[in-house]
């Protein structure tokens, strides 16, 4: 695993071979069985962005506390937990006051997107405090597009397997079309998956049995 930083056009993080070859392995039997048009759900029901009125992307996607009562039985989330150790978020705040709140963070949502043939997703902003993507996609790579755009639309950054990218939520962020190589069905899994963490920050008031006295 190796950690870069970079400052502009907005600071973000990127983690390379952030999980271990058997993590993957798993994750990656999670996916297939997640990668069926009666599991992942339209741009509509997944919680699209949108900007007057019109739904800013066109993938398939599904949120695993809606798959699962209890996370922990989501290789997905077991392996994405692996990395979100003390150490890790030390580093990570080390970096550039701006992720310190990460230390804050009281709640969480766990996201998996699949891009199929010619899908896409429009420059916008998550209404969380920090996203955290990590990509995948089988090999060799069945198709072409499928970049992350991020501050703006001349900022690229190239889809990589294995990769994470940390950047404050406020920040837009897109994804470039995905074009396939050849013809593969509807919901193949020869696509781009990217599989999203949102913190948040959620005030706690107590009640008044927990009051200071």
């Amino acid at each position: 695993m190796t950690i870069e930083y970079i400052e502009l056009p907005v600071p973000h993080i990127i983690v390379r071979n952030v999980f271990s070859e058997e993590d993957v392995e798993r994750v990656w039997k999670e996916l297939d069985f997640l990668t069926c048009s009666e599991k992942m759900l339209s741009p509509a029901e997944s919680r699209s962005a949108k900007e007057n009125g019109m739904i800013l992307k066109n993938n398939h996607a599904i949120f695993l506390e809606d798959v699962y009562r209890d996370p922990k039985f989501s290789d997905i989330f077991k392996a994405t937990r692996k990395v979100f150790s003390k150490e890790f978020f030390d580093e990570v705040c080390s970096k550039n006051p701006i992720f310190e709140w990460m230390k804050q963070v009281n709640n969480e949502s766990f996201l998996v997107s699949y891009y199929d043939n010619n899908n896409s997703y429009l420059p916008h902003k998550d209404n969380s405090v920090y996203t955290i993507l990590v990509n995948f996609y089988k090999e060799p790579k069945a198709f072409t597009g499928g970049d992350l755009t991020l501050g703006n639309i001349d900022y690229k950054i190239p889809l990589e397997n294995n990769r994470m990218i940390i950047f404050p939520s406020w920040a837009k962020h897109g994804v470039t079309p995905v074009k396939f190589i050849k013809d593969y069905p509807p919901f193949s899994g020869m696509g781009r998956y990217t599989l999203s963490t949102f913190f948040y920050i959620h005030n706690i008031i107590p009640d008044d049995n927990n009051r200071s006295r």
